[in-house]
């Protein structure tokens, strides 16, 4: 070559750079369990709000005191579970042969969604930012 410029650069921590990056997915996990767990209680706040009669109407409060928020974790990915071990729950939420459905979780769902969204997503992002 007659004529050239060479370039060369580094990457100044570098060693720093790459634990960082080999410990994201670990860091990522853990926002997403955070993320999860305070979006099940918010899912569990907005059923028990529904259950105090805006979608169903108070008889004796059980349904509404038994709904629990369980978060799961295996290897990278995390679940959370929203619901009811009474089994008039399940009666309510889908229908029966006297009953209609009333939808009174899914609604819960719904009306949190995006708010879910937004608390998962802000969790994420502190644990990957630290």
């Amino acid at each position: 070559m007659a004529v050239g410029i060479k370039f060369s650069g580094e990457v100044i921590g570098a060693d720093k750079l790459a634990a960082k990056l080999s410990a994201m997915p670990r860091t990522a996990g853990r926002g997403l369990e955070r993320g999860l767990e305070l979006a099940g209680m918010a899912v569990k706040a907005k059923a028990q709000d529904n259950l105090s009669g805006r979608i169903l109407d108070v008889k004796t409060g059980h349904l509404r005191g038994s709904i629990l928020s369980t978060v799961s974790k295996a290897g990278f990915a995390s679940e959370v579970i929203v619901g009811t071990p009474v089994i008039y729950g399940a009666t309510h939420e889908f229908g029966g042969p006297r009953n209609v459905a009333v939808r009174w979780l899914q609604t819960s769902f719904e009306q949190v969604r995006q708010q879910l969204m937004n608390l998962i997503n802000r969790e994420v992002d502190r644990a990957v930012s630290r």
